[in-house]
């Protein structure tokens, strides 16, 4: 079990950053042009809702213990430019809803079922088949999810641009955003085509992760680490650890995708349906017999799997030991994480050390 003392941190961290992000979306949407219009308005309407519904607010806490980690002793002052990541992070999950057709969200419909279902509301009686789309409610829902995306994207780096910090600190946290943005596409675009290839190596799927899923993890705390003016074994012992643990939230991430209480949110085995490429699939395809490869890739990307097929192919990988091989994975890339943290020179403070360390278990141990 995790410490009382890492939760503590995170309520506390969460307090503060929640209360700062609304302040901060509040007068930020009042500065953006909208000319009035109704549409445009419920574009930032519904960004900012959806930005402080609920949220681990994980990214910007990194930040700001990364900034403590090296030394930082201005603690309130980075709050905002912490938000950067945060408000990145939400334009991706608006993205990744629309590109793995997602309905839902944090329990809550995602943002463009909810124009969608606002178009069906205003014009009931448009619903012929469009070219592209299901029909000109998918179409103004998807589309209208574009740019609520495209909003916060370009929004997420007016905390770096604003911040009271050097120029010099700017142009970093500027570069560190658009690295981000360009490693996100390729994890995209590498998991897109991941779906079309029947077998998917290993160190393909690692560097999806460390392209989606790690680049802002490790983003975050290497924007806490130039905030906190550390030296370069900082910087990499920082970078490295968060690029492990990232892979250790990924792995459990598939694990959580088959768990009876559905643990993701999304009904159980939903990566299955969709044809993901997890490490699970790869670890059971390279050891199942021929007739149980072709069983599962006969299951895998079939939307309308009956619940009886999914838990077949979830049993399949219980019998292949894919399972036990992922929780080994992870836990040997958790091992590697805090072999980093303590490579760092000078060591890193006690108390966001033991943080770091902490963080890595809970992603291990988390279960949604």
């Amino acid at each position: 079990m995790i410490m009382n003392n890492f939760e503590k941190i995170i309520k506390r961290y969460q307090f503060l950053i929640n209360r700062a992000l609304e302040d901060y979306l509040r007068k930020e949407t009042k500065k953006l042009p909208s000319f009035k219009n109704s549409f445009v308005l419920d574009q930032y309407r519904i960004f900012r809702e959806y930005c402080l519904g609920d949220g681990k607010r994980l990214r910007p806490i990194l930040t700001l213990m990364a900034y403590l980690a090296v030394g930082g002793k201005k603690e309130k002052e980075m709050i905002i430019p912490a938000l950067a990541f945060e408000l990145y992070h939400n334009y991706t999950l608006i993205h990744d809803d629309i590109y793995d057709e997602d309905d839902k969200r944090r329990g809550q419909s995602s943002v463009h079922v909810l124009f969608e279902q606002q178009f069906k509301k205003d014009n009931f009686n448009k619903v012929a088949e469009n070219k592209l789309y299901k029909n000109f409610a998918s179409r103004f829902g998807v589309v209208a999810g574009i740019i609520n995306g495209k909003y916060l994207h370009t929004l997420s780096s007016f905390p770096i641009l604003e911040a009271n910090i050097s120029e010099e600190k700017k142009v970093a946290g500027m570069k560190l955003h658009q690295l981000v943005s360009i490693f996100d596409n390729t994890g995209q675009a590498m998991d897109l085509h991941f779906e079309q290839e029947k077998i998917v190596s290993e160190k393909d799927y690692y560097n999806m992760v460390l392209c989606k899923t790690g680049q802002l993890f490790k983003a975050a705390v290497e924007w806490g680490s130039i905030l906190g003016d550390a030296t370069e074994s900082q910087k990499k012992a920082l970078a490295q650890y968060m690029e492990e643990t990232a892979i250790v939230f990924q792995i459990q991430d598939d694990i959580l995708d088959i768990d009876s209480d559905g643990g993701k949110g999304r009904g159980i085995g939903s990566d299955i349906r969709k044809g993901k490429k997890t490490l699970l699939i790869i670890h059971a395809l390279k050891n199942a017999s021929p007739d149980r490869r072709k069983y599962i890739l006969s299951i895998l990307g079939k939307e309308k799997a009956s619940p009886e097929e999914i838990k077949k192919v979830i049993d399949l990988f219980g019998a292949l030991g894919s399972i036990d091989y992922c929780r080994k994975a992870a836990e040997l890339r958790l091992k590697k994480a805090i072999k980093y943290l303590n490579s760092a020179r000078p060591i890193l403070s006690a108390e966001a050390k033991k943080f770091f360390c902490d963080l890595a278990h809970f992603m291990i141990e988390r279960k949604k």
